[in-house]
């Protein structure tokens, strides 16, 4: 289609390399500009969790009732 071969080929061609453009550059988007976006939001984000642990101190769930 985006070579224009065959009658009345030239008709459809531009739009045969629209597409062609289209999915080259969604396909660079996708492995380029989104992996570094990723990238910096990764290391952005905390690597700590929240413990759960109800004997751990640090623990926002510990259990801190006197158990005198």
């Amino acid at each position: 289609m985006a070579l224009a071969l065959g009658e009345g080929a030239e008709s459809t061609a531009p739009l045969g390399r629209a597409v062609i453009g289209g999915l080259i550059a969604a396909t660079l988007v996708n492995l380029t500009v989104l992996l570094f976006i990723f990238a910096i939001v990764q290391e952005r984000s905390s690597t700590e969790f929240a413990s759960r642990d109800p004997d751990d101190p640090a623990s926002r769930y510990a259990d801190r009732r006197s158990t005198s």
